[in-house]
């Protein structure tokens, strides 16, 4: 099983704190040293500031969770101030949660409802880049040797990193499958897979010989452990043989207009799952005007009414811009049967949605629960 951990002792130094997804870190009061020690079936948490000290029994619910009964909390008179109240409530709350504990690198990471907290097993372990500072998407722009001369890449398909939280993603530029994991950036800036090592979508498609050499290429580089540094919009990534260099998308790539733009298919978002099917194969969609969209589901063409709401410019992330606005889809018009599979998933989905979201050459239409499709402009 993924990240699985079935037991856990020692002493663990808490090194980032962040939202249930990762998308917001929770900043720590400075010079506060959040220490986790778990000995025999005790749990002892010091929140470094104040004088609190939380204590509770700890044991595993089954291979994959853990809960912390008997929480205590020891407190002697002195002042604490607002922010220090706020990191003691943070640990507290996520004490009080089922905990899903996952191997990281040089620790673990545990996961509740509420939060993530990323723990290591030594204090030097800790990360030279603010967490901050990796969030968004980033497309490369250059691809070469420590010498200079250019690595052969395929023209129009960059390598396509993705930061948030504690979390990344990628997709190679070839192919139909992306991967995720955990990472961690080391004492010598270095951009370290967690122990756990990368997940990757299962979906079968056709690759030439040069989309498969590229494709190992992406993985042999992101698993040799890279140097990586941070220069405003910019992403160095170095190894012994290779320098990659990958630029936001939003300063690379102005936001797809929704209307015009040919978008084409990518995969299917749930709350739990990104995922392509073979019946999506070669799926798009164009917005004609504002009022009609025409495409193809991997069966069926197909002809929607559209009512088209307005939009605003959104930061999801600090500093990541994107356009969000509403629609809704009528029931097809005039449908061009192909093939005897009507509605199929992606237009299913497109019939339920409710808003859409575009950044750069990217575009989420779902419902109101983020389920839905996701499309790209590959022009």
């Amino acid at each position: 099983m993924y990240g699985q951990v079935t037991g856990i002792q020692g002493t663990y130094w808490l090194t980032v704190a962040s939202t249930r997804f990762g998308s917001e870190v929770q900043p720590l009061v400075a010079d506060s040293v959040v220490t986790f020690a778990f000995e025999g079936d005790t749990i002892r948490v010091d929140p470094g500031v104040g004088c609190t000290l939380l204590t509770g029994e700890f044991s595993f619910v089954d291979d994959f969770r853990l809960e912390v009964s008997e929480i205590e909390r020891t407190t002697e008179e002195c002042d604490e101030s607002d922010e220090e109240r706020a990191q003691i409530a943070l640990l507290i709350s996520v004490l009080e949660e089922q905990i899903r504990p996952r191997d990281t690198v040089g620790g673990v990471n545990l996961q509740t409802d509420v939060g993530l907290l990323l723990l290591v097993d030594e204090p030097t372990s800790v990360f030279q880049l603010e967490r901050g500072d990796l969030h968004g998407d980033y497309h490369s722009t250059v691809v070469r040797h420590q010498d200079g001369t250019p690595r052969p890449f395929i023209e129009g398909a960059p390598l396509r990193l993705g930061f948030s939280g504690y979390e990344f993603s990628m997709f190679p530029g070839v192919g139909c499958n992306n991967s995720f994991g955990d990472f961690y950036v080391s004492d010598a800036s270095e951009f370290v897979l967690a122990s756990s090592g990368l997940r990757t979508t299962d979906v079968g498609c056709d690759f030439t010989d040069e989309e498969i050499e590229q494709a190992n290429f992406v993985r042999s580089f992101i698993f040799s452990s890279p140097t990586i540094e941070i220069d405003g919009d910019t992403i160095t990534m170095s190894n012994d043989e290779f320098v990659v260099e990958l630029v936001d998308v939003d300063v690379l790539i102005e936001d797809g207009p929704l209307i015009g733009t040919d978008w084409t298919h990518n995969s299917f978002v749930t709350e739990f799952s990104v995922s392509r099917t073979a019946r999506s194969e070669g799926a798009r969609l164009q917005f004609i005007d504002e009022t009609t969209a025409v495409g193809f589901d991997g069966c069926n063409e197909f002809t929607l009414n559209v009512t088209i709401g307005e939009a605003s410019v959104v930061e999801p992330v600090e500093g990541t811009l994107g356009l969000e606005g509403t629609l809704s889809f009528d029931e097809p018009l005039e449908p061009h049967t192909i093939c005897d599979r009507p509605n199929t998933d992606v237009v299913t989905l497109l019939l339920a949605a409710t808003t859409y979201y575009i950044d750069g050459d990217f575009l989420f239409i779902s419902d109101d629960d983020g389920v839905g499709n996701r499309f790209f402009d590959f022009s």
